[in-house]
């Protein structure tokens, strides 16, 4: 009896944190299907936007600045559960940086070639509340999947210590963003950027495949093999929220929350300093401005721009880029090497940041990790072959 009572014990700390992520993602997917009504009627209101004072309307703060920001990062978490449950099902390193972004890679393709098979199967376009019903039967499973694992203790230990914290700021910074710079996202006309993520969404979203048909005319140069993974996303908050400026904008909030968490990992690697409140708060404050630059002056007019292009989709490249300079740091080859390559699928240079980051290592880095510099060599070989050779 004591052996047993000494094995629950034990059991507890590991358990835990699992049951608290089950009661965050049913609490995410639930909101995220009562918002789908009043996030549409909040972007309905578009004159709000030409208003004296748009960014904060007292009368209708209650929706615009807090149940729209709250909902919205409600349903990025809601995108990345499925992923995350399975990921958390077998990791256990105790590492909140990974777990997240093997979470994100799982869900990215989870749920886009469940989409594309129910699509295909039935034969019509997949949105809205069928969308919804995807998604929630992937979490679902999922969940079961991993309670199943752990009922049996054969589950990863998601007990990450301080980067808890980490999640709690990243879901804030995101929430800030949106109350911050609501109507920016809400109701603006789209950029020329902003307006090909849209054409690049729907082209996806209606024929299951990202790339234009040769015929397509300029267009067709875009999505190409290296910048089509933003699309993926992008998609998602499409086909649930409707073919709005918003909609396109949305996956915003869910990269900065990626990129919060990579830069909380970076900070704490090789550090045992305790990172305090009044640190978290500052780092708030660096990616509301980095938001606001990248959004302002990020695209070809230097005083407008727009969320999804360049904001959005730089945001996932720099979340990638550092992860993938997270992983190298922590000696975690398989994990640098998927999100090398993510990340060269983001963007046209994302093949040259590899580059310099390798030239970095072997200017500054001693010793020097021969093994880590040759997979980072061959990662490169296989992204300028496929470049060379793959038709898009």
């Amino acid at each position: 009896m004591a052996v047993s009572e000494n094995n629950q014990s034990e059991s507890r700390p590991a358990a835990s944190p699992v049951y608290i992520s089950y009661a965050i993602f049913l609490f995410c997917a639930a909101l995220s299907f009562v918002a789908i009504g009043p996030i549409r009627s909040v972007l309905s209101l578009h004159a709000l936007g030409s208003g004296p004072s748009p960014y904060f309307i007292a009368e209708r703060a209650l929706a615009l600045n807090l149940f729209v920001p709250l909902s919205t990062v409600a349903i990025s978490i809601f995108f990345l559960s499925p992923g995350l449950l399975i990921a958390g099902v077998f990791d256990t390193r105790r590492d909140g940086v990974r777990w997240l972004l093997k979470g994100f890679s799982i869900s990215l393709g989870l749920i886009t070639l469940t989409t594309i098979l129910v699509q295909g199967l039935f034969g019509t376009v997949i949105q809205g509340g069928s969308f919804y019903l995807i998604v929630l039967a992937l979490m679902l499973t999922s969940l079961g999947f991993s309670a199943f694992r752990l009922s049996n203790g054969r589950h990863g230990d998601l007990n990450f210590g301080a980067q808890r914290v980490d999640f709690v700021f990243a879901a804030v910074t995101g929430f800030l963003v949106l109350a911050l710079m609501s109507a920016k996202f809400y109701w603006e006309n789209f950029s020329p950027d902003g307006g090909g993520v849209m054409y690049f969404s729907r082209l996806f979203i209606n024929t299951s495949w990202p790339f234009w048909p040769a015929d397509a005319g300029t267009i067709q140069k875009a999505p190409g093999l290296t910048s089509v993974l933003f699309v993926l996303p992008s998609s998602w908050f499409v086909r649930l929220i409707g073919e709005t400026e918003f909609a396109v904008r949305a996956p915003h909030i869910l990269y900065i929350g990626l990129l919060y968490v990579v830069l909380l990992g970076l900070i704490r690697t090789g550090r045992e300093a305790r990172i305090a409140i009044g640190d978290h708060f500052l780092i708030i404050a660096a990616l509301l401005i980095y938001t606001l630059s990248v959004i302002y002056s990020g695209g070809y007019n230097p005083y407008f721009g727009d969320s999804p292009m360049p904001g959005a989709r730089e945001t996932m490249v720099v979340a990638l880029f550092l992860s993938f300079v997270y992983f190298f740091v922590t000696r975690q080859n398989a994990m640098m090497f998927l999100t090398g390559i993510l990340g060269y699928l983001s963007l046209p240079t994302g093949g040259l940041w590899l580059l310099l980051w390798f030239m970095a290592v072997v200017a500054i880095w001693r010793p020097v990790p021969k093994n880590r510099l040759l997979l980072t060599f061959g990662l490169m070989a296989i992204c300028a072959l496929g470049g060379m050779f793959l038709p898009y």
